[in-house]
């Protein structure tokens, strides 16, 4: 590494235009790749699946704000291949300089990328398999779940959709309020929660097949909510 390139274990993020580039997702997304490793382009572009002039494009970016740096560059006949690295292993931002009033506008904001990409992959999914087994979409129920009403699609006259149905895609969007548990008993679930998703995020560097996208929240519900 050139003496004047230098990578650190944590940075203190001052500037509005490197705090912006953090708190898009898309850009956080090409960041992941070099952070803690040098990576070149076009390996990052494979790694994520995109091509490689819209990676490029953030890079640039990023290294306008001098959030990644060039480490190194491969020679070659043509045109040398620059590795890049972060500028380092994790990024402190002070709140005055995130785009959210509250704590809870910067939650929304944080999570904003990846609910849309949820809700267009579950009506995607939903939708194709419809059309395969040559149904349509028939209308909304309004139903009790417990003490609430709820809308639940619908895909014949009188039943619902069963997405636990063999052929169907490994797909969920299932939610449960006015769930009534003990401490002990929410930590426990807690607890079983994370360990399911860490035995499946283990696997993640080792094993091929479909991308998913998984969202895991559980919160104690105030009075009044």
């Amino acid at each position: 590494m050139p003496p004047d390139v230098r990578s650190s274990p944590t940075l203190h993020v001052c500037e509005t235009v490197q705090a912006g580039l953090l708190f898009d997702d898309r850009v956080r997304r090409v960041l992941a790749p070099f952070v803690g490793q040098a990576c070149s382009a076009s390996r990052a572009a494979d790694r994520l699946g995109m091509p490689l002039s819209s990676l490029l494009y953030q890079v640039r970016r990023l290294l306008n704000a001098k959030l990644l740096i060039v480490v190194r560059e491969e020679r070659r006949a043509g045109r040398a291949v620059r590795h890049y690295r972060a500028a380092a292993e994790r990024f402190i931002v002070p709140y005055t300089l995130t785009p959210a009033e509250t704590p809870e506008m910067l939650l929304a904001a944080q999570h904003a990328g990846p609910d849309a990409r949820l809700r267009r992959h579950l009506t995607r999914a939903g939708l194709e398999l419809l059309e395969q087994q040559g149904l349509g979409g028939v209308g909304v129920q309004v139903v009790l779940d417990g003490p609430r009403l709820v809308l639940r699609n619908m895909v014949g006259p009188d039943a619902e959709w069963n997405f636990l149905d063999p052929g169907a895609p490994a797909m969920v969007d299932y939610w449960l309020e006015d769930v009534h548990l003990e401490f002990e008993e929410a930590k426990a679930l807690q607890a079983e929660l994370c360990e399911l998703v860490a035995r499946y995020k283990e696997r993640q560097e080792t094993r091929g097949g479909q991308t998913y996208v998984l969202r895991l929240a559980l919160a104690p519900q105030h009075s009044g909510d």
